[in-house]
């Protein structure tokens, strides 16, 4: 059915990453808050829905998820998971999370902070304000040390 439907029912997460790109994805009755805000809930319910599987994305990035259409539940979807490993690394929440971050801001598309905490608190699964600091400054300490930032055509190396 996906094959069938416009060519924007695949569309990959990164390659669209702005407000517009988003409104036929999301049905604004079932969603009251604006689409970028629901895209970065979903990626963070899916990276915790991962580890609580106990597995690890080590490829985690919005160029390997797809934005699905109604009414297919979850809206986000994997379309790359050889990097899916069954372990649970120490900090893989983390780890996963600033994979995301790492592509959006080499791309030049990352969201205001407050997008980003949508998608941390919806990762943790509860507000917890200790853990949620916690895995901010992490975050940011990993994106912060990261050499180069810009993706990379794995053929140009």
């Amino acid at each position: 059915m996906l094959l069938e439907g416009s060519c924007q029912c695949g569309s990959n997460i990164t390659a669209a990453c702005n407000h517009d790109a988003f409104e036929w994805a999301f049905d604004s009755s079932q969603f009251p808050h604006h689409p970028i805000d629901v895209l970065a809930r979903e990626i963070g319910l899916l990276t915790r829905r991962l580890e609580q599987e106990g597995l690890f994305n080590r490829d985690h990035k919005p160029s390997n998820m797809v934005v699905l259409p109604p009414p297919f539940r979850p809206p986000v979807a994997l379309i790359d998971t050889v990097g899916v490993q069954r372990r649970r690394p120490r900090a893989g929440l983390e780890r996963m999370l600033a994979n995301v971050v790492f592509e959006l801001v080499g791309t030049g598309r990352l969201p205001a902070r407050s997008v980003l905490a949508r998608g941390l608190i919806a990762s943790m699964g509860s507000r917890d304000r200790r853990r949620f600091r916690v895995l901010w400054r992490g975050i940011e300490h990993r994106v912060a040390r990261h050499d180069d930032l810009e993706p990379r055509d794995p053929v140009e190396r």
